[in-house]
């Protein structure tokens, strides 16, 4: 493919679609309408020879063509958005860039509400994307440039890393709960039944694999998407679940709920930050680190019963 034949305006569609997985967001965020991306990516599969993206319940999913492609596009895209930044002085409380960050689900829900009570005095016209992606595409999605910064446990530890906060599983039980005490004990915790949050995307549960390792057992009653559902089931139920202790902070008050220590050990739950060395110098990207550092390294608030 010659690229001087190229319109590279289609480059950003693709960057766009990988990020947003949905034509309509990927308009909004190049501000170009729907038509208008639907008729780039049109273009884009008769040039590249591939669908690049299928339909699924999910929403759109890339081909492994497309994610080779964005592979090197999206860094490309990344150094040419640097190199014309460089030597300018960045102002926070002018800037309009957008930070592209990766987590899990219950990451949403514990950090994003704290970094966005703080932006909005420091950098109120700045954007934050989070997504989430299976735990080992975090690093491709560094290095690709499709995201700034990811947070969670280990990745690639050829990454640049800082760690935010320790963090423990804990246990919640309905009030009233007519078989386990004041306190929670290794036999009433492998006899009682459990509600668990489902793997994602094919991937082992860190807790699973720390019981399994230690040889812990556990019987799940029942599976759910996310940990959002655990104290509505938790109320009404005698079922049992564990969950980091800061997500079930966050999602406090939990009237009805007890949150009780484990009856044995695990190794604590470190969480981090994680950029790629392109990004390490980069002013805005600098900011942003220290921003999120700030406000995720800040102690939360005791969890009831520990």
């Amino acid at each position: 493919m010659n690229i001087t034949s190229l319109d590279l305006n289609l480059l950003l569609v693709l960057d766009a679609l990988m990020v947003e997985r949905s034509v309509t967001r990927a308009g909004v965020r190049l501000h170009m309408s729907q038509p208008t991306v639907s008729n780039a990516l049109t273009r884009l599969r008769s040039i590249i020879g591939d669908p690049l993206f299928v339909r699924t319940r999910a929403g759109m999913e890339p081909t492994s063509r497309a994610l080779e492609l964005h592979l090197h596009i999206g860094q490309g895209l990344r150094l040419i958005e640097r190199g014309l930044e460089q030597g300018s002085v960045f102002d926070p409380l002018a800037s309009r860039n957008e930070f592209r960050i990766v987590l899990s689900d219950i990451g949403e829900v514990i950090y994003l509400p704290k970094l966005m009570r703080e932006l909005k005095t420091v950098a109120p016209n700045v954007t934050v994307a989070a997504s989430q992606l299976p735990r080992d595409r975090y690093g491709a999605a560094l290095e690709s440039g499709e995201v700034d910064l990811a947070i969670g446990t280990v990745i690639d530890e050829s990454f640049y890393q800082q760690r935010l906060f320790d963090d423990v599983h804990i246990c919640l039980v309905r009030e009233g709960h007519p078989r386990v005490g004041r306190k929670l004990t290794m036999a009433r915790f492998s006899e009682e039944s459990h509600v668990t949050v489902a793997a994602i995307w094919n991937q082992a549960n860190p807790f699973e694999v720390a019981l399994r390792t230690r040889g812990i057992e556990r019987r799940s009653a029942l599976r759910v998407g996310h940990y959002l559902a655990l104290p509505t089931i938790i109320r009404e139920t005698d079922l049992l679940a564990c969950l980091p202790s800061r997500a079930a902070t966050a999602m406090l008050p939990m009237k009805g709920i007890r949150i009780m220590p484990l009856p044995f050990e695990l190794p604590l739950l470190t969480v981090k930050l994680f950029w790629h060395r392109r990004n390490h110098h980069d002013r805005a990207a600098r900011w942003f680190r220290s921003v999120v550092a700030k406000v995720l390294s800040e102690p939360s608030a005791p969890a009831p019963g520990n």
